[in-house]
């Protein structure tokens, strides 16, 4: 109801220096970044997420990115899976 989201990760694989991960939700018909974070040394992060534009997401996805994010959804796809509605 509010556009936004909220991230819990633990035990994400350290990422080379210049990468991030990225938050991608998809609709059924497009993804939508919703930010880029780096996770602590144990691989953990809590944060709100919330996407570029006003969406209903059906899924989730966690992409590497380089810094700064990226136009269109990264490779490799670290974590995917649907959204409970």
């Amino acid at each position: 109801d509010v556009g936004a989201g909220w991230l819990t990760t633990y035990g994400l694989p350290l990422l080379p220096l210049g990468e991030v991960y990225e938050v991608w939700l998809h609709d059924g018909e497009r993804a939508v970044s919703a930010g880029t974070f780096l996770p602590d040394e144990a691989g953990a992060v809590e944060a709100v997420v919330r996407p570029a534009s006003l969406i209903m997401p059906l899924r989730i996805s966690l992409a590497v990115a380089s810094d700064g994010g990226s136009e269109t959804i990264g490779s490799p796809i670290v974590i995917e899976g649907m959204i409970a509605q």
